[in-house]
């Protein structure tokens, strides 16, 4: 099973009804993963981003041979990271941006040639 990290910053659509239900369609439409192949674990508490918007973290499994088809107008790239590496705490870097008269801890690494940062 693969786990699926929150995707970027999108917004909820009226129909969608919920962050899951907006989760699951940006899935769909940026790489091509099927809502019905997702097992949703649930979400996590809403965060305020820097650049000013509220987000909410889904986070599901997709079994192992759902392949990833980037929708070139989205995404640039899709890579992965194993579970066991991005759990790693230790490989992250904070660093503090400051954007609108507010600071905003956000968080560094890298893993292999992918620059990745929460």
């Amino acid at each position: 099973m693969r786990v699926k990290w929150p995707s970027p910053v999108v917004k909820t659509d009226a129909e969608d009804g919920s962050p899951i239900i907006t989760a699951l369609r940006e899935a769909q439409e940026e790489v091509a993963i099927p809502p019905q192949r997702v097992h949703v674990l649930g979400q996590l508490a809403p965060l305020d981003s820097s650049t000013g918007f509220q987000v909410t973290p889904v986070v599901g499994l997709i079994p192992a041979d759902v392949a990833f088809h980037a929708n070139e107008d989205e995404v640039a790239e899709v890579f992965e990271i194993p579970l066991h590496e991005a759990l790693r705490l230790s490989r992250y870097y904070p660093l503090d941006i400051h954007r609108g008269g507010h600071a905003h801890r956000v968080y560094l690494s890298w893993y292999q040639s992918q620059f990745v940062w929460v």
